[in-house]
């Protein structure tokens, strides 16, 4: 499942807007919604603000192609 997917879902889960996402982790809205929606390459420090913001853990796997 892509990064954005997870991102969405967890954020859903937790019953909070974009907006909320935005001010807890210092992304902005439009960055959090590019992520969510269209896979927008993001650098691990910004997925790990996002995590943070989530209360969630930013683990990457590395596969083989």
């Amino acid at each position: 499942m892509k990064i954005g997917k997870q991102i969405k879902q967890e954020r859903e889960k937790q019953q909070i807007t974009t907006a909320v996402l935005a001010k807890n982790s210092g992304v902005s809205t439009y960055m959090i919604k590019l992520v969510e929606t269209k896979n927008q390459n993001a650098s691990v420090k910004l997925l790990e603000k996002i995590a943070n913001a989530l209360g969630c853990e930013l683990i990457i796997n590395l596969k083989t192609k």
